[in-house]
């Protein structure tokens, strides 16, 4: 029996793509987190037609600190290696103006992407 796992596409369609970035949040964060993850609970439905509007099959989201700080850990699972930034204002979706409106914790500075051993 073949057990596939719901995010990995059934066709050969295309390559799979994964992407990954560590985000240090700025000082006051802790309460933007909180409500940028249950927003992202409430509007579960949306957020899935989000991504996949940007091709991503799925997309995942960890807290964690680091040397004291706070930072986010993200993976992407993408059917291109060019999936389309949810900073692009094109999207008129109500749970992507939040997550827009939630980068503003986000301190680019200090965010670095991460390659994936092949």
């Amino acid at each position: 029996m073949d057990i596939a796992q719901p995010w990995i596409p059934a066709s050969n369609d295309g390559d799979v793509h994964y992407q990954a970035a560590v985000i240090r949040l700025r000082e006051g964060s802790a309460t933007a987190v909180v409500d940028w993850a249950s927003a992202l609970q409430t509007r579960h439905a949306e957020a899935i037609e989000s991504i996949r509007a940007e091709g991503v099959f799925a997309e995942s989201w960890f807290r964690t600190e680091l040397a004291g700080q706070p930072h986010l850990f993200a993976v992407m699972v993408c059917q291109t290696s060019e999936a389309v930034s949810p900073d692009e204002p094109s999207s008129e979706l109500e749970v992507d103006r939040i997550h827009r409106e939630f980068k503003r914790y986000w301190d680019r500075g200090r965010m670095v992407r991460c390659d994936l051993f092949s």
